[in-house]
């Protein structure tokens, strides 16, 4: 969406020269619409800006973006396909072993043992939660969200699996496995990450992020499918969830 810089030459209230307060809106408005930053994000205060035409969605980023075409304008915005991966992201690609798995944004700057203290989040009027960081559930500090926000969400959902092959809704504790991704298989090791601890499940073959390797998975007694055990192989080498190639192997 462009951004129009409207600079004025009166002084503003308060003696700032009008230039510099344009100027001032004008890198506060990049700053809102820079994709994937992990610093606590800015907010405009107000209503949600409406949107009087029609509104077109795509996926950037990994992330679904709206587009506001105003009423009366001619629009030409890319339509491209893509897949929902829940929580507002999304691929490109007709894959869904290939979701992102987004990490949560950690208040970093809180110090305390290892880096953080409850109390110090509390000081800064943080939010001391569960987080799945780096595939491992930690306790950590949340930064404060902005008012009207309407970003991600700074605690993405996840699964958790324990260190063995255990329920994924189960509640989850800190130091278990765990993943922000779509497919619950995400979470559980393969052998290089299990070592010489053994599978208490079964080693299947999964496919995740377009590469095709064994997990070890539970055995469930209610004959649970797993997704990403259901694969094709595409003509660019690489494996896609599904069954369908003419759907899922879509660059």
């Amino acid at each position: 969406m462009p951004v129009v810089l409207l600079v004025a030459c009166a002084p503003a209230a308060g003696g700032v020269p009008g230039a510099v307060l344009g100027i001032a809106l004008f890198v506060g408005a990049l700053a809102l619409m820079t994709p994937g930053r992990r610093a606590a994000p800015e907010a405009r205060a107000g209503a949600p800006i409406g949107c009087d035409g029609w509104e077109h969605r795509s996926c950037e980023g990994g992330r679904i973006q709206t587009q506001c075409c105003p009423k009366g304008a001619k629009c030409n915005f890319r339509d491209e396909p893509y897949l929902m991966c829940g929580h507002g992201l999304c691929t490109t690609s007709g894959d869904l072993g290939r979701c992102p798995s987004p990490e949560p944004a950690i208040f970093t700057s809180v110090d305390g043992p290892g880096g953080q203290s409850e109390e110090a989040c509390k000081a800064t009027h943080g939010s001391w939660q569960l987080v799945c960081a780096k595939k491992v559930v930690v306790a950590a500090c949340l930064p404060p969200m902005p008012t009207n926000y309407m970003g991600p969400g700074m605690n993405p959902p996840f699964k958790t699996c324990g260190k063995g092959p255990r329920l994924v809704s189960d509640a989850p504790a800190a130091g278990e496995r765990c993943t922000t991704h779509v497919l619950a298989e995400d979470c559980y090791p393969t052998k290089t990450e299990l070592g010489q601890d053994k599978c208490l499940g079964g080693w299947q073959k999964v496919c995740l992020g377009g590469k095709v390797e064994e997990r070890c998975l539970p055995v469930s007694f209610e004959d649970k499918r797993w997704p990403a055990t259901e694969y094709v192989m595409c003509d660019d080498g690489k494996c896609a969830v599904g069954k369908d190639e003419t759907k899922v192997c879509r660059p």
